[in-house]
């Protein structure tokens, strides 16, 4: 039975048959949920109005594909807190440009290909 009490106020989903996404909702200060990143209704909102959406073929199938999300990194469930270092040095998960370029190296390629997709479906919608 599904849970009646978990109601998003404001979500993005990144995978559509897998119900994966970001979306607002309680930070209880340890990962808890199946894959869905989870944020301040602030950051939702701001996340929401500023992402491309997805355009589906169908009521199942993306035709073109929305603005790209690339999560990584690893969380030692053994380790203090890293984000209990921020009250402390705001700029302690800060991450390098150069460390972003080499996590985005692989994807690259298909996330150009996508955004010609998307470029090409809004001139397409417009004529």
């Amino acid at each position: 039975m599904k849970n009646q009490k978990f109601r998003c106020k404001v979500g993005i989903l990144t995978e559509n048959k897998l119900g994966v996404g970001f979306h607002e909702y309680e930070l209880p200060g340890y990962p808890a949920s199946h894959s869905c990143l989870r944020l301040l209704e602030a950051d939702a909102k701001y996340l929401y109005k500023w992402a491309d959406e997805w355009v589906l073929a169908d009521s199942e199938n993306v035709k073109v594909k929305g603005t790209p999300v690339l999560v990584f990194g690893k969380y030692n469930f053994d380790t203090p807190k890293p984000w209990l270092q921020l009250a402390k040095n705001p700029k302690a998960l800060n991450i390098s440009e150069a460390e972003i370029k080499k996590e985005l190296k692989p994807f690259i390629q298909k996330i150009l290909e996508n955004q010609k997709v998307r470029e090409t479906e809004k001139q397409t919608a417009t004529l």
